[in-house]
């Protein structure tokens, strides 16, 4: 496990070690996992201890990393996913858009404007569509780096170390609900201005039960690993815990800008929330613990909102 009060914060090796898989497998080639491994972090470093100062200072160097931040890719990887699955949503986003003009004669700009059942239902698969792609990239690069068991690699591991106990999995539950209510009752003081485009898909019970679908059996699991299982190991690596804890937070809330538009309150709230999600990965040492917050996070959310308008029904009526 990784507890960020016991990692010292300026220790320039780990804020340094940040060197690139491929640097790190040319140096140390008995070191790479075999791909029959089912455990990682694998040792990346000698059986034996080298003949070579330089190599001898090397592998002190990076033993300086805690084990859940010794992840096998590093910024060009990251850089390399932002692109593909950018890409993805807006190649998807545009079939969607087409096929829902085409299906429902509208022209796209109209279509835009009043977003229709369809066209929200075919958006909301259309991020599906992405998230696969997403998990289909991360499962490829484990792969190729050999990084062993694939969820173990993107942090998905035992709460305690060798197995998670039902206690510590209701404790996180817990922690879900009251991060989601006090989200909630932070959101009452945070002032909204204009129409945000998510509130379309709260216009029509099926829109609304479609999204409840991705916010609750998808959105948590792909978001969980691209941010706290993907990408903070890499920001911690490079920036240490803290700044790495704040920097994936702050990406996490920024990516939500596509839904929020010009809401700055509400994505400052989001902003919180991921800072809270990536502060439990850091000291759990696991993406299934901020994955437990955050399934019972978007979980009340949507059972609050299910609750005050009777089971999505008081919505006005979709187009």
């Amino acid at each position: 496990m990784t507890d960020p009060e016991n990692i010292p914060q300026s220790d320039p090796q780990l804020v340094a070690s940040n060197a690139e898989p491929a640097t790190l497998a040319a140096q140390y080639p008995s070191a790479s996992p075999s791909p029959e491994s089912n455990s990682y972090p694998p040792n990346w470093f000698p059986s034996q201890p080298s003949s070579s100062p330089e190599e001898i200072a090397e592998q002190l160097r990076l033993s300086k990393i805690p084990p859940d931040l010794r992840v096998p890719w590093g910024w060009k990887d990251v850089a390399l996913f932002v692109f593909v699955y950018l890409g993805a949503i807006i190649f998807l986003g545009i079939v969607a858009a087409l096929a829902a003009a085409g299906i429902q004669h509208v022209d796209l700009k109209t279509l835009s404007k009043t977003p229709t059942n369809l066209y929200i239902g075919l958006t909301i698969l259309a991020q599906t569509g992405a998230s696969v792609v997403a998990m289909l990239y991360f499962f490829l690069l484990a792969r190729v780096r050999q990084a062993g068991d694939f969820w173990a690699a993107l942090s998905w591991r035992p709460l305690n170390g060798t197995h998670t106990e039902f206690g510590t999995v209701v404790k996180y539950l817990i922690g879900g609900v009251a991060l989601a209510a006090a989200a909630s009752a932070t959101s009452l003081f945070v002032k909204q201005t204009g129409h945000t485009p998510i509130e379309e898909m709260f216009k029509a019970r099926a829109s609304i039960l479609m999204l409840m679908a991705f916010g609750i059996l998808v959105a948590p699991l792909v978001e969980e690993t691209i941010f706290r299982g993907f990408l903070y190991p890499v920001a911690a690596r490079s920036f240490g815990i803290v700044p790495g804890i704040l920097f994936t937070g702050i990406l996490f809330g920024a990516s939500h800008v596509s839904n929020l538009g010009s809401a700055y309150g509400q994505i400052a709230v989001l902003v919180g929330v991921g800072i809270v999600l990536t502060w439990v990965r850091a000291r759990s040492g696991s993406a299934l613990a901020s994955f437990l917050l955050h399934i019972a996070y978007n979980s009340t959310l949507f059972a609050v909102t299910f609750v005050g308008t009777h089971g999505f029904r008081d919505f006005p009526a979709g187009k």
